[in-house]
C-alpha cells in the first residue's frame, strides 16, 4: 500500500462496537448470573470494555477493583478505621470494602486484573464464590454475610508471561467459574471502531488495519485493540500516524523488535 497522510481536524467520538463473539459473551454473561465469570486473555482484547458493557446495558450497579500484587485485603474486605467521636475522642469503626459492599447490596464485583491478586487474597473469597454464598469477615468478630442473590463475582485476567507481572489463575477458583474463557481474539470490532475514530476515512482505516496485521504476525510485537485506538486517537489530535506509533507503541515492545514495528509504519504511513 502507498504511504498515507491523514490530517483530521478534531478527534472523533465513537462508541463501543463488538464482534459477533463479544457480543455473545455479554449475552452468556447474564444468562449464568449470579455465578461467577472468569474471562483470561491479553491486555487491551477487549474483556473488560465487554463487562462494562454487560453492566451498562442490564443497568446493574457495581464495584471496582483493579488487582495488583501489592493491594491489602483492608481495600478488598474492609477495615477498621479511625474517626472522630462525639467527644472529639478517636474511635474505631468498621468500614466495608467494595467487595463486602457487593455482597451486600447485591451488585457486580469486577476484579480487574485478577491474575494479579495475591493468592491468599483469594482463598478468603471462595466461600462467597461457591453455593454456600457466605463471606466471614474475620476482622469484624466472624461476622457472617448471607450474599445477596443478585450478587456476581467477574474476574479478568492476563495470560502469564508476556510481559506480565501476573500468575495463573487458582485452580480451585476456576472451578467455581460457570463461565471461564480465555479470549484469543478481539472482542472489539476494531475496524468500525477505528473507522468511527477517523471519520469514517477507509482508506486510512485499512491502513491501521494492515499496520496490525503485520505486527500480528509475530506474537512478540503483536498489537493490542486498545493500543491501536490509542494510536487512531492521537492521529485525530494532530499526530502523525508515525509520531504517535513512536509515542505510543514502539517502546512497549522489546528493545530488538522495536525496528519491526517501525518498518511496519513506515510501510503503511506517511512520516
Amino acid at each position: 500500500m502507498a504511504h498515507i497522510k491523514f490530517n483530521p481536524v478534531r478527534e472523533r467520538k465513537h462508541q463501543n462496537r463488538f464482534t459477533q463473539a463479544g457480543e455473545d459473551l455479554i449475552n452468556q454473561m447474564g444468562k449464568v448470573k449470579p455465578y461467577p465469570v472468569i474471562l483470561n486473555g491479553p491486555a487491551g482484547c477487549g474483556k473488560t470494555q465487554a463487562v462494562e458493557a454487560y453492566i451498562k446495558r442490564n443497568k446493574l450497579s457495581s464495584e471496582h477493583v483493579g488487582c495488583h500484587p501489592g493491594l491489602d485485603i483492608i481495600d478488598v474486605i474492609g477495615g477498621w478505621q479511625a474517626k472522630a467521636g462525639d467527644d472529639g475522642r478517636p474511635i474505631m469503626e468498621w468500614v466495608d470494602g467494595p467487595y463486602t459492599r457487593a455482597c451486600r447490596n447485591g451488585d457486580i464485583m469486577l476484579l480487574d486484573e485478577g491474575t494479579r491478586l495475591n493468592q491468599q487474597h483469594i482463598g478468603r473469597l471462595m466461600g462467597s464464590l461457591d453455593e454456600t454464598r457466605l463471606l466471614t469477615l474475620t476482622e469484624n468478630g466472624g461476622e457472617a454475610i448471607k450474599i445477596h442473590p443478585n450478587f456476581q463475582v467477574i474476574i479478568t485476567g492476563n495470560p502469564p508471561a508476556v510481559g506480565y507481572n501476573t500468575v495463573n489463575f487458582d485452580e480451585a477458583l476456576k472451578s467455581r467459574a460457570m463461565i471461564y474463557k480465555y479470549i484469543t481474539d478481539p472482542l472489539c470490532d476494531e475496524k468500525a471502531t477505528i473507522s468511527d475514530i477517523l471519520g469514517g476515512d477507509e482508506a486510512y482505516v485499512s491502513a491501521f488495519m494492515n499496520f496490525a496485521s503485520d505486527l500480528r504476525a509475530d506474537g512478540s510485537t503483536a498489537i493490542s485493540t486498545r493500543d491501536l485506538c490509542y494510536i487512531a486517537k492521537m492521529v485525530g489530535r494532530g499526530f502523525q500516524a508515525i509520531e504517535a506509533i513512536q509515542l505510543n507503541y514502539r517502546d512497549k515492545v522489546q528493545e530488538d523488535k522495536r525496528g519491526v514495528v517501525m518498518t511496519a509504519a513506515s510501510a503503511h504511513f506517511e512520516a
